[in-house]
């Protein structure tokens, strides 16, 4: 299946509108008080510092199960219970590698390659 967008909302937000975060100075906004949200139905919304590390390829239950290539499969890491990571296929490598990099500065966590035991890059 399709991985639904992700959209950028102000953590506190009742209308939905939607917050260009990439505006904001990552230091001088505290990432508690902003968010991803994604899905339609079940929407979940976390709070920014509840990521903690993006990783790539097959590195969850769910990337393992999924037929795509590891080379196409990220995975951001929560600490929130019940929503551990958000699984991204991505259509190449090249645009896995890119948005990997993309989530991991802007939310300021580690990224970890396949095979790396661990080690963040």
């Amino acid at each position: 299946g399709r991985t639904p967008p992700i959209t950028a909302l102000a953590a506190g937000s009742t209308t939905g509108s939607e917050v260009n975060l990439l505006l904001h100075d990552a230091d001088k906004l505290d990432k508690s008080l902003r968010a991803l949200t994604w899905g339609k139905k079940n929407a979940v919304m976390l709070s920014l510092d509840k990521f903690t590390c993006v990783r790539k390829g097959k590195t969850t239950e769910r990337t393992a199960r999924n037929s795509s290539p590891s080379s196409r499969l990220l995975s951001i890491m929560t600490c929130a219970r019940g929503n551990e990571s958000l699984d991204i296929e991505a259509p190449t490598m090249l645009d896995r590698d890119k948005f990997a990099s993309a989530f991991a500065r802007f939310l300021g966590v580690p990224l970890v390659e396949e095979g790396a035991g661990g080690k963040a890059t």
